[in-house]
């Protein structure tokens, strides 16, 4: 009977050694880095580099922008425009001093910070003869995403033509 407890003392102890030990964990050593061969191009002969002479510039595809500077203002009331659309302050609209320009887009630029804004004509005025003189008439969105405070009065614009 001795003979049986020690056996099972023993298998007992091993199994509870077991349990508490740490799992072992591989130590697994880091690849090599693979060591890229660099590509180089095969050179090519360039006549016009090999004599000396270099190609023309591309030409510009952009047309040269021009700018005229005019004055605007703000206004936030009104039931209807000249054009016949209802007025809505918080669309990108303006009104010009002179009718026949009615109905089209126009792109404007404040100066001081190169933002710029599309504006739809709609509207004309008699604010041409005013003191400063002022060309455009504006909502306040087209007047705040140019940047100016509605606190100013009357400021100077760049009408941009591409």
């Amino acid at each position: 009977m001795a003979i049986v407890l020690s056996v099972w003392v023993l298998v007992v102890s091993a199994f509870v050694g077991c349990a508490h030990r740490e799992p072992r964990v591989a130590q697994v050593a880091p690849a090599p880095a693979k060591q890229r061969k660099k590509v180089v191009a095969p050179a090519t002969r360039d006549p016009l580099r090999s004599s000396g002479h270099t190609a023309p510039p591309p030409p510009s595809r952009a047309p040269a922008e021009t700018a005229d500077v005019v004055g605007m203002s703000w206004y936030a009331y009104g039931t209807g425009t000249e054009s016949g659309e209802p007025f809505d302050p918080w669309r990108a609209t303006c009104a010009t001093a002179t009718a026949h320009a009615l109905r089209r887009f126009v792109t404007l630029r404040n100066p001081m910070n190169g933002r710029r804004v599309r504006a739809w004509l709609n509207d004309t005025g008699l604010f041409g003869d005013m003191r400063p003189p002022r060309t455009y008439d504006c909502t306040p969105r087209v007047w705040s995403d140019l940047g100016f405070p509605l606190s100013a009065g009357v400021v100077s614009v760049e009408v941009v033509a591409a």
